[in-house]
């Protein structure tokens, strides 16, 4: 379990604080900045505070936090890790930790919001939602995407889980998704589609981001009550809370495709009615409801 502390008497006395598993490290604040560049075979304790920093931000690296391996090294999970980070954050994801990753994370180290990576000639304005970092171990969802209006059903995530079944060639990994949510029906019955996909819950598998549809597939289940309407449709009554848990498989579809990976919902579709097509429909940003990235090879 990763945990960071910081305590700040004044700035001199400031210190990070990481949990790693059984393993208590306190970085003082000069050693928490970097000032060298680092890339996969680079070695040391800024690679490990590195690493620290990035498992606490949720960018996972699973052979340290499960302390197959020790930190301190520069591999390529640590390189996936970078990459996302980078991506999330308005950087080139080159995998590689040079000027520009350097000083933002220095930056957010010393607790300042680092500046946004701009063109020349350009004003560049924030995302709307704007992209945050969830603490190692839970997601995070914006406020007010589970309706555009207060007569929408309220649809929140419960829990997410992914796990993967490494096989014994490359390439071949399979990874297994689990997301709940809970739809409540506000101001009348609200019918929910049973189907995934555009005309029902609609999924997405992303690595590091990029949309993947080769080798995923998704089914849901109603957990509080599976009964059907004749229509293929989830009845819930007014007032009522009901429990859906979307399941998702991503196989590895072709060589060169290792890389961290994550099962998101995008959209569901309900209606007031009975029908065969639901006209309503509540979207989701991506990584909104969503699971952890894991790792495939």
């Amino acid at each position: 379990m990763k945990k960071q502390i910081i305590k700040s008497v004044n700035i001199l006395t400031l210190v990070i604080a990481i949990m790693v598993m059984s393993l208590f490290v306190v970085v003082t604040k000069a050693e928490a900045e970097f000032f060298r560049n680092l890339t996969v075979g680079s070695s040391g304790s800024d690679v490990k505070v590195l690493q620290y920093f990035l498992i606490e931000q949720g960018y996972d690296i699973p052979a340290i936090s499960s302390q197959v391996a020790s930190a301190g090294y520069f591999g390529a999970q640590t390189r996936i890790a970078l990459m996302v980070y980078q991506r999330a954050n308005g950087m080139p994801d080159t995998g590689f930790f040079g000027p520009l990753a350097i000083a933002n994370i220095n930056a957010r180290i010393a607790g300042l919001t680092p500046s946004p990576l701009c063109p020349s000639g350009y004003v560049c304005t924030p995302l709307s939602p704007p992209v945050v970092q969830c603490p190692v171990g839970y997601v995070c969802t914006p406020i007010g995407t589970s309706g555009t209006k207060k007569s929408d059903p309220q649809i929140n995530l419960i829990s997410s889980n992914a796990s993967a079944v490494a096989n014994s060639g490359s390439n071949d990994d399979v990874a297994s998704f689990k997301i709940r949510f809970s739809v409540n029906a506000v101001n009348g019955p609200v019918y929910v589609s049973s189907t995934t996909g555009a005309g029902g819950v609609s999924f997405a598998i992303d690595k590091s981001g990029s949309i993947v549809t080769s080798g995923t597939s998704a089914t849901l289940v109603n957990i509080t009550d599976g009964t059907l309407t004749t229509r293929g449709n989830y009845k819930i009554e007014q007032g009522q809370t009901e429990t859906f848990e979307l399941n998702g498989i991503a196989q590895l579809p072709a060589a060169g495709m290792s890389g961290l990976y994550r099962m998101n919902i995008t959209s569901v579709r309900w209606d007031r009615n009975d029908d065969n097509t639901l006209d309503n429909v509540s979207t989701f940003n991506l990584g909104s409801f969503s699971t952890s990235y894991i790792v495939l090879n």
